[in-house]
């Protein structure tokens, strides 16, 4: 039915049965400007914010309106080819006017714009409609929809509805606006192209700045705001953070790229004063969310971390120290929970002492009668001393009433504990592989390391607390014997032998061979092609099996990776010159084995970002330079895969060599250049009003 005539019909309906089923009609939009446009001006909203009957509401607000703007993408829609304006149509005609009308209504109408303008949302994500579908299949965002801040719709639409929470009673009206929020920024915003800006990201975080346990849909909407703010406009809103908020926006590092260096030593130094327990767990989260500009190596410093190697030693001294003087306190904890389990905590109808099967523990709560209060069972209270070494001065009484308080002590040690733990063994990673010296400090950070191994041994943890410490210490002697373990190279046929039949124990000595065989001086062609397809071999039972660390392990892959590198390039010992009289010809008789390599490559895992950086450059330098076009292709495709990947982390650790060495390379390349650097633009530090 034409826009015109669904208006008319709708209009001189005589009852609402009948505009009903006028609404129920399928109506042909060909132009979002001239047909849409009316029917919204005409139409939708009014049946939304006029008080009519609430069946034709619901009708419009879950079905008509949903459907309509569904089928605006369509090949027959005027506006749908127009090279990236699309996405602005659909904001201009669809979002805005509905964002608009939400200050002309009572607090029902408000509802319904919300829920509607949801419904909408919710049916363009699931049919994976959004700004980043504008920028696939070659197509490129218009310079004039190209603006890194356009949210003053956006800000609009914020700003009433935190206006709005603030007198929602319920957790579930609070959440339907959160809700409306996030999925408005995931289909307007695709943190590439187009940014929240910093006043955007201010105003999300301080009409959360009192939550200190954030619901499900606070949590995800400070996510989704943070994925879609760019690095400029995150350092300039740092002084807005709180723990609590950092403590979940911090999962997304990479857009800490430009304050991190402000953010961590502060949060290193804090962790060493007397804090609240959950203060100190909230910050030992936030710096092992972040951990990647102190631990990982970049290619932009010669393989050392973003961060300089000082803060990384100062943060172990820090957590060893915590460690070390967080032990009596958690063995005073779990007497109090055992006893409070079994209910021998007397109450203040009992008169009887504490009854203590252990007499080891016996013994102990013996040594602290002296300053118990003598009116014991009225006045019980609890408390602990974070910085002492001294076991008997980490338990005191405790009152049903304040009894439920353990609990949260039992979350804030558990968290502390395992944040620590990770921090410890991937600061312990880094300097183990080069990527941090700890000069003369290893020393004495061993000795702290061998203290606190001791200090668990001689304890009385829960199964829990144990297991973590205990899992840590395994971890990291495991990473020890695998880094001096040594094998004896196995010869072609062996290997072959080895790999037909794949033996979990004789993983290590499988790999260290292929790599042996790849490194070589000298290897025939022969021989490389036999290496190349043990390795696909490898990769085929991998993903056969589906147990990715049985056969071929993460960092096994890695390895082969790093190993396969120099052979990306064309291999002049394999190229032959044939001559006929004055004519020569050069026969590449590497080419078929190049192709083989790059497919493999194609097909490994590449994760350690060193690593990624380094094939980057060798498929820009030889990949998508080769003369044969295979090679070119998978070379492309490669590249696509690892930016795909890892391009947040490239751009956070290595802004400078992507910017000023990559992006240059792609430029002159024959690469379809505009597509590339649309989809993975460079970052230029730029100051914007906030």
């Amino acid at each position: 039915m034409e826009v015109s005539s669904i208006i008319e019909e709708y209009n001189n309906a005589k009852d609402n049965d009948f505009r009903y089923m006028t609404l129920k009609q399928p109506v042909l939009i060909r132009s979002i400007q001239k047909d849409f446009d009316k029917l919204m001006a005409n139409l939708y909203l009014p049946v939304l914010t006029h008080n009519v009957d609430s069946e034709l509401q619901q009708l419009v607000s879950f079905e008509v309106l949903p459907r309509a703007v569904l089928s605006l993408f369509d090949s027959q829609v005027e506006e749908y080819n127009s090279n990236g304006l699309m996405w602005a149509y659909i904001e201009r005609y669809v979002f805005y006017p509905i964002i608009d009308s939400l200050e002309s209504g009572n607090e029902t109408i408000t509802n319904l714009l919300v829920q509607s303008l949801r419904n909408i949302l919710n049916i363009l994500i699931s049919n994976d409609l959004n700004i980043k579908s504008v920028t696939r299949n070659d197509q490129i965002l218009s310079d004039n929809y190209q603006s890194k801040y356009q949210d003053e719709e956006f800000m609009k639409l914020v700003s009433f509805m935190l206006k709005e929470s603030q007198k929602e009673t319920t957790v579930a009206g609070l959440q339907g606006y959160q809700e409306t929020i996030q999925k408005l920024i995931e289909v307007s915003y695709d943190g590439r192209l187009r940014f929240l800006s910093p006043k955007a990201l201010k105003m999300c975080i301080e009409s959360l700045h009192d939550y200190e346990d954030y619901n499900t849909s606070s949590q995800m909407l400070l996510n989704k705001v943070i994925e879609n703010t760019d690095i400029a406009a995150v350092a300039q809103t740092q002084q807005y953070f709180s723990l609590s908020n950092l403590k979940f926006m911090s999962k997304n590092w990479y857009k800490f790229a430009e304050c991190c260096s402000g953010i961590i030593p502060k949060l290193i130094d804090e962790i060493s004063k007397e804090t609240e327990k959950s203060d100190i767990s909230k910050m030992l989260e936030i710096i092992s969310n972040l951990k990647d500009y102190l631990l990982q190596g970049t290619i932009t410093n010669e393989g050392h971390p973003k961060l300089p190697s000082d803060l990384s030693i100062l943060l172990l001294d820090r957590v060893l120290n915590i460690l070390t003087n967080i032990i009596p306190s958690i063995e005073s904890r779990d007497v109090i929970n055992k006893h409070h389990n079994n209910n021998d905590l007397v109450t203040t109808e009992s008169d009887t002492d504490i009854v203590v099967e252990d007499i080891d523990q016996q013994a102990y709560l013996d040594e602290l009668d002296a300053g118990m209060s003598s009116n014991y069972d009225e006045d019980l209270s609890f408390t602990v001393d974070f910085e002492g070494d001294d076991t008997s001065s980490n338990l005191l009484e405790v009152t049903e009433e304040e009894l439920q308080d353990i609990d949260i002590y039992n979350r804030d040690y558990d968290v502390i504990v395992k944040h620590s733990l990770n921090i410890l063994y991937d600061v312990f990673l880094a300097e183990r592989t080069g990527v941090i010296q700890f000069g003369p400090h290893l020393a004495t950070a061993r000795e702290k390391l061998n203290c606190i191994k001791s200090k668990v041994s001689d304890s009385n943890l829960d199964s829990k607390t144990f297991s973590l410490f205990t899992h840590f210490f395994e971890r990291l002697e495991d990473f020890d014997r695998k880094v001096f373990e040594t094998y004896e190279v196995l010869s072609i046929e062996e290997l072959k032998t080895e790999i037909s039949t794949p033996i979990p124990e004789r993983k290590g000595a499988v790999v260290f061979t292929l790599i042996e065989y790849l490194g070589k001086d000298q290897v025939s062609l022969e021989e490389l092609q036999s290496i190349i397809e043990l390795i696909d071999h490898l990769i085929d039972v991998r993903v056969t099996d589906g147990d990715n660390d049985k056969y071929l392990s993460g960092n096994d892959e890695n390895l082969i990776a790093e190993a396969l590198l120099p052979h990306l390039r064309m291999n002049k010992s394999f190229v032959h010159t044939f001559k006929a009289g004055n004519i020569s010809k050069k026969v590449d008789n590497g080419a078929t084995l190049r192709t083989m390599i790059y497919t493999t490559l194609s097909r490994l895992d590449i994760t350690k970002h060193l690593l990624v950086c380094k094939v980057i450059e060798c498929l820009l330098h030889y990949g998508i330079k080769d003369k044969q076009d295979l090679i070119r292709d998978i070379a492309q495709s490669i590249l696509k895969k690892l930016l795909d990947e890892h391009y947040e982390e490239i751009l956070a650790l290595e802004t400078t060599w992507y910017s000023k060495y990559l992006v240059p390379i792609i430029a002159e390349s024959t690469l379809p250049t505009n597509n590339f650097l649309t989809a993975y633009p460079p970052f230029t530090f730029h100051t914007v009003d906030s």
